[in-house]
């Protein structure tokens, strides 16, 4: 799935109108859709708000993983040790390790190696390579 710029973000995001995007993972949770993105400014995948951008590729890799959270099945788990919180609810959709473990998500938004190690190594190449 690839996504296109539709209109500049904030200044301290430096998106250009047109840009394109792989997307590794979407969260669709109360009405609204966010895709994780490597816009490779930082050197980490961020969450970015789809109303910013358009599809431009509906294909998704045959491996991603689905699941479906409601407010009886919702997960949450705290990272005490970042001092951060995943709460987990509505639609996640992307590569298997994102979506089955909170604890690699909180990893990449913390910046930690060895899940920026498995994100670049395992599943940026790979999905830059289907065509």
């Amino acid at each position: 799935m690839k996504v296109r710029v539709i209109e500049d973000l904030k200044p301290d995001y430096n998106f250009k109108k047109e840009e394109i995007y792989q997307v590794y993972v979407v969260n669709i949770k109360d009405n609204e859709t966010f895709v994780l993105i490597d816009w490779g400014k930082t050197g980490i995948p961020q969450w970015f708000s789809m109303e910013y951008f358009e599809v431009i590729d509906t294909r998704i890799p045959y491996n991603w993983t689905i699941e479906i959270c409601t407010d009886d099945n919702s997960r949450n788990e705290e990272f005490p040790f970042w001092g951060i919180q995943i709460v987990r609810n509505g639609v996640m959709m992307g590569y298997d390790k994102f979506v089955k473990t909170l604890r690699h998500e909180a990893g990449l938004l913390e910046r930690n190696k060895e899940d920026l190690d498995y994100f670049y190594e395992n599943i940026h190449n790979q999905i830059d390579t289907i065509d």
